[in-house]
């Protein structure tokens, strides 16, 4: 397990150049093998970014009238195709397809043969974190009855029905008009399990952490302005026990609870714990895609900080320059 104790800072630099700051800080990261993805950082990023659903629908031609499906999914903005690529390549099943509508691309696996075989099976081994372990748990249930063809029988297919009650969203509409008898399934009991491995926690932060730059109106400074780092990972409330454990997981941060929804946060903000544990972490255990982008304009502006640029106002500026370019604001990753 990453050991975030004892880790030393950055060293400082010897030359005090912005241009050199930032040429030494983009030159350390690249990007890591395609094919390479560890099986917790698949698990990890599942946690925060896949679905698993029973799709049941109307289909006339068969004998009961109703198809059954079972999917594995994961949608991405387009600028992260490649992560679903590299996720396909690590199963060896399922496809991807684009939506125009959402802009995004769409992994999914569906074939009974490969989620008994590839899809189950990595999630029995490498489990889930959040309570989504829960909907797996139910999703494999179906599965498993689904695979020894209970689906074209009333009776299984009822009982197939009656586990889809319990996960997700539940039923729709039309399935609870189609199926007036169904009693939704008790949904399994959930027990926190402590991070198994650090790829996992990189995995879930390539899908729900958010590297971010506050600039403030500031009285005492110099500039006007004052300029902090910052690390989240936002979670429904019912995962707070999860985020809680990630607090004494990397020795850093703190939990905010968010007084008008359901949710809460994972915020790392001082300076210090950013550069002696959160940067030296995503070195150890890089990020892909759009987010690993992030991560290094992050970095970029730690540099022009830690060198104290962000006091002036020619820093200040390329501070703001720099983040223009980070998360929603960026239109693409070329």
């Amino acid at each position: 397990m990453w050991p975030p104790m004892g880790i030393e800072a950055l060293d400082p630099f010897e030359n005090n150049s912005i241009e050199y700051l930032l040429c030494l800080s983009s030159c350390v990261y690249i990007s890591p093998n395609a094919n390479n993805l560890n099986p917790f950082w698949i698990t990890g990023f599942s946690d925060a970014e896949s679905s698993f659903i029973i799709s049941i629908r109307k289909k006339k031609d068969t004998k009961l009238g109703w198809s059954v499906t079972p999917i594995f999914s994961i949608s991405l903005n387009k600028k992260d195709l490649q992560i679903l690529e590299k996720i396909q390549y690590f199963f060896g099943v399922g496809t991807i397809t684009f939506n125009k509508k959402d802009d995004c691309y769409f992994f999914s696996v569906q074939s009974i043969k490969h989620i008994v075989n590839a899809i189950i099976p990595h999630f029995e081994k490498n489990p889930l974190l959040t309570k989504k372990r829960i909907d797996f748990l139910l999703f494999k249930s179906a599965a498993e009855l689904i695979n020894a063809g209970e689906h074209l029988n009333s009776s299984g297919l009822q009982k197939i029905v009656n586990i889809r009650a319990s996960l997700n969203k539940g039923l729709t509409d039309v399935l609870e008009k189609s199926f007036p008898d169904t009693k939704p399934v008790p949904r399994p009991a959930y027990k926190h399990m402590d991070i198994p491995n650090p790829n996992w926690f990189c995995g879930f932060v390539n899908g729900d952490g958010s590297f971010y730059v506050p600039i403030s109106k500031s009285k005492s400074a110099v500039t006007g302005y004052n300029v902090r780092l910052g690390f989240s990972i936002w979670q429904h409330s019912r995962d707070v026990d999860l985020l809680t454990s990630f607090v004494n997981y990397m020795k850093a941060g703190f939990i905010v609870k968010n007084s008008s929804k359901p949710a809460s946060c994972y915020v790392v903000t001082g300076f210090n714990d950013t550069v002696k544990i959160i940067i030296p972490f995503f070195e150890k255990y890089p990020l892909y895609g759009s987010k690993q982008l992030d991560f290094i304009l992050f970095l970029e502006i730690a540099s022009l900080m830690k060198a104290k640029f962000h006091l002036t106002n020619e820093g200040l500026n390329k501070i703001k320059e720099i983040r223009s370019k980070m998360n929603l604001r960026r239109s693409d990753i070329s």
